[in-house]
């Protein structure tokens, strides 16, 4: 499927770029889902990503306060940390880490394991790093 819905963050928009005070990763994944809401009439319910993108979304200061506020087993991995908190703050039930996947998150309504092949139903984030 070709993505046609898709944001890409400008360098001081980047996840990485957190010094700056310009980076939002919670703002620009609930902006998408929001998009896929209003056009599909469905809350997305998968994200696709890479292992860097999980990473830096795991450093960035937002996600460490969040993480701070509230009680995580220490025995959580990264990747299980990242799922925990996709699901608690957005609905996401299943998440897919692609570690050939470039610096971008894939965030679509999946149903019966596929993703909807509607084009609405999909939403990708560019440039995060």
């Amino acid at each position: 499927m070709e993505i046609t819905w898709y944001t890409t963050l400008s360098e001081v928009y980047q996840w990485k770029d957190y010094k700056n005070g310009m980076s939002d990763p919670l703002s620009d994944i609930r902006n998408n889902i929001i998009g896929i809401r209003e056009r599909f009439g469905k809350n997305p319910n998968f994200i696709k990503t890479s292992y860097s993108v999980v990473k830096i979304f795991m450093e960035h200061p937002d996600i460490v306060s969040f993480i701070a506020m509230y009680e995580f087993p220490k025995s959580y991995s990264i990747v299980s940390l990242f799922n925990t908190i996709l699901k608690r703050l957005f609905g996401i039930n299943e998440t897919k880490i692609d570690y050939s996947m470039e610096d971008r998150m894939l965030i679509a309504y999946k149903e019966n394991d596929e993703i909807y092949p509607d084009e609405k139903a999909v939403y990708e984030i560019r440039g995060i790093l």
